[in-house]
């Protein structure tokens, strides 16, 4: 025994089976393939939000294992991540650009040689200072002709303390090749027997890998000009069409293409319209909209002319705050940033600044002071001298505010128009901020219908008064938002009043599907989502609802968007939808589901769940 063989010896005997902190790992024998784990972090503290492993491989020569879609035949790696207090919460693979493998007559999209597989994993509150012991069981599938599937197990020790990364060579490696976004580019549409995929590529494929789960025939496609066709397997409804476009030089593309509209882009902006209109009556926005009443009021007094301006100032505020903020969705998306409707809210930063807003607008509502600033147009100075000014931030502010909820029409609306090319984006919204402007659009036509409204008077101050009521609930609920935003993730559902539910992914989704025993319901929703809190309290709180739920054995899933989650974005996709909520109902059996309606009662509920 060599001197380094003794050293091992000494070490193992002292750190047991757990890592050794530090170590790099060291490669184990395994049928036609080596293997070994890395992680990412030596130590880690109580404020540790997350941290990294790495499955290397290392195969004989002319064997090969398996991407996330296999192809035609093998399966693709499990890491399946295990602690003792359940701390951690293991994320998706992230898979490297495979190699296709054609062994006649099936094709495999698979690796050789050495491949890494990434993972991030989600480490809740670890207050308590002990060391995190957990394990990866590791399961892959080697092939040449024959197939031998190879099982793993790496345990792991390390200690809660002051916080220090290794191996960041491995890791930073394993990142820059790992598949991470699918950009959107091109859309796609189904002729006969085929899904045709039209591009805008900066480099011509020359071949294209499709991803998992699309019914889609794994052989080459047929790539000409700027289109590539692809056999389809088995009908299936396909909203969103994902694969790696493959260059000549090695040059890769992680793509997601759209369905060509099948909905009338008329149909689209009439939507878009109606779902802007009754965001009116929604519970974020109606206190803001009492700012806009006192500035009518008020302008009133100075004519038919303020009426207009005022009226005008305010629509153009507000549409121009849907249009920039269609603009900045689909900057972002280019960028591979899988957000949608409301992910401003998803930001701590914007949230706190939201909740110091509402606390000086309910303040101000008390009469403790006049905010002389152009963001609202309370007070008679500022109105006077800037009314115009003050309603068009009133406009800007009355959208912001309007992010939490989704109306009737609107979800519809922004997922068919979101996925696809900015044109149409950019019409939907703006169609979205006219129906959102356009009861006061009406005092701008016509502005004697500003005579209508009280005089100013006392009543404007008792009023002002009782709004004080809901501007500063807005104001705690906004702060209750931020919270959740910052605070360590809980992966546990911690509303006993409401359904059991359980953590939403999309593996866990498919395979209940494809068990097939049970009916199942999933919940897309976000604390932030004012439209999902007002359900979660009158409809899955019911006694009535928990008890058909548990009577019919139904499974149901929470989909938790409150913090931004590229998972929950791609499925939401999937649904041509890009906001929350979203309620599916999967029958037993069946794969495709039912979408019910954002705003819902028990008794609505339970109808459309019997339905059969």
């Amino acid at each position: 025994m060599n001197k380094a063989s003794i050293l091992t010896f000494i070490i193992s005997l002292f750190v047991g089976s757990g890592a050794l902190a530090g170590a790099t790992p060291e490669f184990k024998d395994y049928p036609k393939s080596r293997a070994r784990m890395w992680i990412s972090h030596s130590a880690i503290s109580a404020a540790t939000k997350s941290m990294s492993i790495a499955l290397e491989l290392d195969l004989d020569e002319d064997w090969h294992t398996y991407w996330e879609n296999p192809g035609d035949s093998g399966a693709a790696p499990i890491l399946d991540v295990s602690s003792k207090n359940g701390v951690l919460t293991p994320g998706q693979i992230f898979y490297p650009k495979p190699i296709r493998i054609n062994i006649n007559p099936l094709t495999s999209f698979a690796y050789e040689r050495r491949v890494i597989f990434l993972m991030d994993i989600d480490v809740a509150d670890l207050s308590a200072k002990s060391d995190l012991a957990f394990k990866v069981e590791a399961e892959w599938l080697v092939c040449r002709v024959q197939c031998i599937p190879a099982f793993g197990t790496f345990d792991f020790k390390i200690p809660v303390d002051k916080e220090s990364l290794q191996h960041q060579e491995i890791f930073q490696t394993a990142r820059s090749e790992a598949i991470k976004n699918f950009v959107p580019n091109g859309s796609f549409e189904i002729q006969d027997n085929e899904l045709v995929y039209k591009h805008s590529l900066v480099f011509d494929p020359t071949d294209i890998f499709v991803s998992q789960g699309q019914g889609l025939d794994n052989a080459e496609p047929k790539i000409q000009d700027a289109s590539a066709r692809f056999k389809i397997e088995n009908k299936k409804p396909l909203s969103v069409f994902r694969g790696i476009a493959v260059g000549d030089d090695g040059e890769f593309f992680a793509f997601e293409a759209s369905k060509t509209s099948q909905m009338p882009i008329l149909l689209v902006i009439v939507f878009s319209f109606l779902g802007g209109l009754i965001l009116n009556l929604m519970p974020c926005v109606l206190p803001v909209l009492s700012l806009k009443l006192f500035g009518l009021v008020n302008a009133t007094q100075k004519g038919a002319q303020h009426v207009r301006l005022e009226s005008v100032a305010y629509a153009l505020g507000a549409i121009l705050s849907f249009v920039l903020i269609a603009a900045l969705l689909l900057v972002l998306r280019s960028f591979g940033q899988e957000i949608g409707w409301g992910f401003q809210l998803q930001s701590p930063v914007f949230v706190i600044s939201m909740s110091l807003v509402f606390l000086l607008l309910s303040f101000n509502f008390l009469g403790l002071y006049e905010i002389n600033i152009p963001f609202v147009n309370l007070g008679q100075k500022l109105t006077q001298k800037s009314g115009a000014k003050g309603s068009f931030f009133t406009g800007v502010l009355s959208v912001l505010v309007a992010s939490p909820c989704t109306a009737p029409f609107m979800g519809a609306a922004m997922g068919v128009a979101l996925s696809q090319g900015a044109l149409f984006t950019l019409t939907s919204f703006t169609a979205l901020g006219v129906g959102f402007a356009f009861p006061f659009l009406i005092f701008s036509v016509s502005p004697s219908l500003a005579n209508l409204l009280p005089r100013p008077g006392e009543w404007m101050n008792t009023l002002k008064k009782l709004m004080f009521v809901p501007m500063f609930a807005a104001s705690l609920w906004l702060g209750w938002i931020s919270w959740q935003l910052v605070k360590p993730a809980s992966h546990v559902e911690a509303n006993s009043k409401s359904l059991e539910w359980t953590r939403f992914s999309s593996q866990a989704l498919a395979k209940e599907i494809k068990t097939g025993k049970k009916a199942i319901f999933v919940n897309f929703t976000a604390d932030w989502c004012l439209s999902c809190k007002v359900n979660d309290s009158l409809v899955f709180s019911d006694p009535k609802v928990k008890n058909f739920i548990k009577a019919n054995n139904i499974v149901v899933f929470k989909a938790d968007w409150t913090r931004r989650d590229s998972e929950i974005t791609r499925e939401l996709a999937k649904y041509d939808r890009a906001s929350v909520p979203l309620y599916l109902f999967f029958e037993a059996g069946q794969h495709s589901p039912r979408i019910l309606p954002e705003l819902l009662t028990s008794s609505l509920f339970l109808e459309l769940l019997s339905k059969e």
